[in-house]
């Protein structure tokens, strides 16, 4: 691809800026140290996927970038909502890109283009434009661990209950194995289910083995305090989204 990345260099100058932000704001801490998980978990999906070195740094470089627009996000506003702020994603590249803030990470800029798509893309519901193959490597890794740790975030970071009546339709999208779109968000437990429907859009057998073999997602259904009244509409729930997983991971042996 052109001119290489010196990794150590560039993820100094990133975790420098990170740390330019308030330390002591829990969010702040929260998206640094997942920031950190992410780029891991790229590392051992690219390594899992037999990418090349080159590709096994610029898989870390997305990773260490693609919340970058978090910290702007809750320095500005307060707050990581999106839906009450700025789409985190697009504040992303918009800092990244239209303020300049990339070339102050001494990133050859013919990876320009596909970090701007990855960031950009990371957060979607769903993908709706044409990528090359390597963009669509890059973004569906990205997709796939950002997922992956957001879990991890939730069984230990977040407060999960499922106390109200979910909604119809979250239901039946869950059933159908589809992503869910958080607009058609009403209850708490409809979050959760939102959550949990993630799974629907991991990409990799390879995703899958690492969500299995961190134990995250079994985590996070744990945390969940569930109401006694829906205790068995959560079973159903869990209970389908693990034979999912293992349905993935494990294929034709069970």
């Amino acid at each position: 691809m052109g001119d290489t990345m010196n990794l150590d260099i560039i993820r100094e100058k990133i975790i420098n800026y990170i740390k330019s932000f308030e330390q002591d704001n829990d969010n702040i801490k929260l998206k640094y140290y997942h920031t950190l998980q992410v780029e891991d978990l790229m590392k051992e999906l690219a390594i899992k996927l037999s990418l090349s070195e080159e590709d096994i740094i610029l898989a870390r470089i997305i990773a260490l970038l693609h919340d970058i627009g978090r910290f702007e996000q809750i320095k500005t506003y307060g707050s990581m909502l999106d839906k009450n702020t700025v789409d985190h994603a697009d504040f992303g590249v918009e800092i990244l890109f239209k303020n300049g803030l990339i070339k102050e990470f001494d990133i050859p800029n013919n990876y320009y283009n596909i970090i701007e798509k990855t960031i950009r893309l990371h957060n979607k519901l769903n993908i709706a434009e044409e990528l090359d193959q390597k963009e669509e490597l890059f973004v569906n890794m990205i997709r796939d661990t950002d997922k992956i740790d957001i879990y991890r975030v939730r069984a230990h970071e977040i407060k999960n209950i499922f106390y109200d009546e979910p909604t119809g339709k979250v239901l039946r999208e869950f059933y159908d194995e589809k992503t869910i779109n958080l607009m058609d968000k009403k209850t708490k437990s409809d979050a959760i289910i939102i959550v949990m429907a993630f799974i629907y859009d991991i990409k990799f057998l390879e995703s899958f083995q690492i969500l299995k073999e961190k134990k995250y997602y079994k985590e996070f259904l744990k945390s969940v305090e569930v109401d006694e009244e829906l205790i068995d509409t959560f079973n159903r729930l869990k209970e389908k989204a693990i034979a999912y997983i293992d349905e993935k991971v494990y294929g034709d042996l069970i």
